[in-house]
């Protein structure tokens, strides 16, 4: 049985449903450096700017230095559906679930195909929201929730190709974007171990100050 305090925190954390992307709007950017967890060196510093956004849909450019700029299409619950080399059906199943509460878990089922070369992949996990944290970055200190998905991707025609992954994100309702992601990737094929960190280092999301002033 939980106790009184226990009990008020978690009703404190369920009262307090997320919606995922609400208040974007065009020009909003989140700039990440990204870093290789094995040796701690930085890959790269990454600006994700909106580009678009509709009732359904957020379309997002990825810049990097000396680099041509990417463009991303996702849902509203930043769920990929074509990063430019893959597309994903329905999504890649790697964003949020509105409301965001504590305890939450939904499944994972994706299928994705190369846009220029004949590949498909499916991929099948499930996702948990597992604690609210203040997670602190060089952007700021952010009220957040921890969600992690754990996934495995099989390649259509070749089953002994498999890809295991755990993603494990931050996210913060208050700027409507993650501000801490981390990727533990294993190829079995090859039995190559790969692990990413990136963390928010600026940002700036108009619609959310708009709607602070406004309350």
């Amino acid at each position: 049985m939980l106790s009184r305090i226990e009990a008020a925190a978690r009703t404190e954390v369920i009262v307090k449903p997320t919606t995922a992307g609400e208040e974007l709007q065009i020009g909003d950017y989140w700039t990440y450096v990204s870093r290789d967890r094995i040796t701690s060196r930085i890959k790269a510093t990454v600006t994700h700017a909106v580009t678009d956004v509709t009732p359904s849909e957020i379309g997002i450019r990825v810049t990097m230095p000396r680099k041509p700029p990417a463009f991303l299409l996702c849902d509203r619950s930043w769920n990929m559906i074509d990063d430019g080399v893959w597309r994903y059906m329905p999504h890649n199943g790697m964003g949020i679930k509105a409301p965001i509460i504590v305890g939450n878990t939904w499944p994972i089922k994706a299928t994705y195909f190369h846009n220029e070369k004949d590949a498909c992949w499916r991929r099948s996990g499930t996702t948990n929201v597992l604690a609210r944290r203040t997670v602190t970055t060089k952007a700021g200190a952010f009220d957040t929730f921890e969600i992690v998905s754990v996934f495995c991707d099989e390649k259509s025609n070749d089953p002994t190709r498999k890809i295991q992954a755990v993603q494990r994100m931050w996210y913060a309702p208050a700027i409507s974007r993650w501000v801490k992601r981390t990727h533990e990737i294993r190829m079995q094929e090859r039995n190559i171990l790969r692990k990413s960190m990136d963390e928010l280092i600026g940002y700036s999301c108009r619609g959310q100050i708009a709607n602070r002033k406004r309350s």
